[in-house]
């Protein structure tokens, strides 16, 4: 009985082995050129998240040109939707 687990053992490791050798040849499950795609372009990305924070900046500039030169209004109110406060 003894004997018996270990030949079990010994077969799942050769079977996990021969899976994961197979999963590595060219048209396997997972491709080398799979596991690159997130990073394959990052200058690009970083030019479109700089350019992103370029758009937000010029947004939060808008913001506080409003707020500061006194055309708008902020009124608060608590989450009860009572109590307004000006």
């Amino acid at each position: 009985m003894r004997s018996n687990k270990w030949v079990w053992l010994a077969a799942g490791m050769v079977l996990g082995g021969v899976l994961t050798e197979l999963a590595q040849l060219p048209g396997g499950t997972a491709t080398a050129q799979d596991a690159k795609l997130p990073f394959a372009n990052s200058v690009d990305q970083r030019h479109q998240n700089i350019e992103e924070l370029r758009k937000l900046n010029a947004l939060m500039q808008k913001q506080i040109d409003l707020l500061s030169s006194g055309r708008v209004r902020v009124i608060v109110v608590d989450e009860k939707g009572e109590g307004a406060k000006r």
